[in-house]
């Protein structure tokens, strides 16, 4: 953390130690990961939940799987 200051603004470090601090976060990477997003100033835009539901797919089955182990050839 201490080296940190070379690729992130002082104000975002002190801020990110003070919410972690609040926190009660005793990691030195949860500080980073906060100054880097205060740093970035942005966040990551965030994809609704139902854009997403295009990529389900089903639970695959493992009936074959089963029978092979049983013995039982199809």
């Amino acid at each position: 953390m201490l080296l940190a200051h070379r690729s992130l603004p002082t104000a975002a470090l002190i801020s990110a130690t003070g919410k972690a601090i609040q926190a009660g976060a005793l990691n030195p990477q949860v500080v980073l990961i906060e100054a880097r997003r205060e740093a970035a100033s942005q966040l990551a835009p965030v994809a609704a939940i139902g854009a997403l539901a295009r990529y389900d797919r089903p639970t695959p089955t493992l009936a074959n799987y089963d029978a092979l182990l049983a013995g039982n050839n199809r």
